[in-house]
């Protein structure tokens, strides 16, 4: 859960969520680009949850089991960082340090090896 929900969240408590999250200062050591994809990030899973029908489209997409057994889905390379850095904020860091793992074996993610470097190391100090 990216924002510490549960699938079960309700409409209201996404958006309480959201206001917390958003009201929140990022960390000091974000740079630019982690902090405008983190906001970006913010604005589309908004977006994506706010309403039933573009709700019911994103659970449809979570229920789509993908390679190891895992809920697939897709994220524009650009918004990586500040998924991760959520993903940190919520306590997920094993699961980052796993991701990074495969981003940074991925020759498309090469201009964003350094973020999620940087996501990978934030991470490890997590866990």
């Amino acid at each position: 859960s990216l924002l510490g929900l549960t699938r079960a969240a309700s409409g209201p408590d996404i958006a309480a969520m959201h206001a917390q999250v958003t009201g929140e200062e990022p960390e000091a050591y974000y740079g630019e680009e982690i902090i405008l994809s983190r906001q970006r990030v913010l604005v589309h899973i908004l977006h994506e949850l706010s309403t039933p029908e573009s709700r019911s489209a994103y659970d449809q997409k979570l229920n789509q089991i993908g390679e190891g057994g895992w809920p697939t889905v897709t994220v524009q390379a650009e918004l990586v960082s500040g998924f991760l850095a959520l993903m940190i904020e919520v306590g997920e860091a094993p699961l980052v340090i796993s991701l990074c793992r495969t981003f940074l074996e991925d020759p498309d993610m090469s201009s964003f090896y350094a973020d999620v470097s940087l996501a990978k190391v934030l991470a490890h100090c997590e866990v």
